[in-house]
């Protein structure tokens, strides 16, 4: 259970900073290496490669680079949140010697205050999953998703119906980089970052649901554009018809 503070000890727009430092140090991370950027690959010799030699976001090095640097601004996140929580427990017991939560005047010493903090942090993070939680906030992603499962399902390709294939719709998810990416790394490290992080901060800061449920998606937002931002027309190709509705085809547009 995380710690119940008589006050928000956090200010808003420390809380801002603070979240905006999260969003930042996760984008800008995958940037700092060289192997997770995109462009042109160089060759031994130092030249640049062709054309079609270029680095995308689905080249197998490109992931693997931006899986680790992804996880190492998660991990700093969650580093943070906890020295945040640490601090001002420490604060809290030095000037007024009242325990947090009990109100009660006790000594504790900086180890029994870090543990404290470890498990408010973790609390606030969503990490103790089932301890003193209900079971609702569980449910919302299988709610949101019921429509697209429903479309799946007439379309015959739901988990051994007739169209469903092992080869073709489960092995890409487990055995390349990209599945992985984009099924367990890029998820996982997100929603610490930019949902569990960012939340954690705005409730230090005593921040109303209303706001936490418009920043927290905000913040998402822009990091989202800053990854992948729009491109121009001139980007755009059409390929072949690859979808029939109603007996009209419609073009795909190309992805890089």
């Amino acid at each position: 259970m995380p710690l119940v503070f008589p006050v928000p000890p956090l200010s808003t727009r420390g809380a801002n900073l603070v979240a905006f430092f999260f969003s930042a140090s996760y984008v800008v991370s995958l940037y700092l290496s060289k192997h997770a950027r995109l462009g042109k690959s160089s060759k031994p010799d130092g030249s640049n490669a062709n054309e079609s030699q270029k680095r995308t976001r689905d080249d197998p090095n490109v992931i693997k680079a931006r899986m680790v640097a992804a996880s190492t601004s998660t991990i700093l996140s969650c580093v943070v949140v906890f020295l945040l929580v640490w601090h001002i427990v420490d604060d809290l017991e030095n000037v007024s010697g009242l325990n947090p939560v009990t109100t009660a005047t006790q000594s504790y010493s900086s180890p029994q205050n870090a543990s404290l903090a470890f498990d408010s942090t973790m609390a606030r993070l969503g990490l103790t999953l089932f301890e003193d939680h209900s079971m609702l906030p569980y449910l919302v992603t299988p709610v949101l998703y019921l429509g697209p499962l429903y479309a799946t399902f007439l379309d015959a390709k739901l988990p051994f119906q007739s169209r469903w294939s092992w080869d073709r719709d489960m092995l890409p998810v487990f055995k390349t980089w990209v599945g992985i990416r984009n099924y367990f790394f890029g998820p996982i490290t997100e929603e610490l970052v930019f949902r569990a992080c960012v939340l954690a901060v705005y409730h230090l800061a005593g921040s109303s649901r209303n706001k936490m449920i418009f920043l927290s998606p905000l913040l998402f937002g822009l990091g989202e554009r800053v990854l992948f931002p729009p491109r121009s027309r001139r980007d755009i190709h059409v390929t072949q018809p690859t979808s029939i509705t109603r007996g009209r085809c419609i073009p795909a547009e190309g992805k890089q």
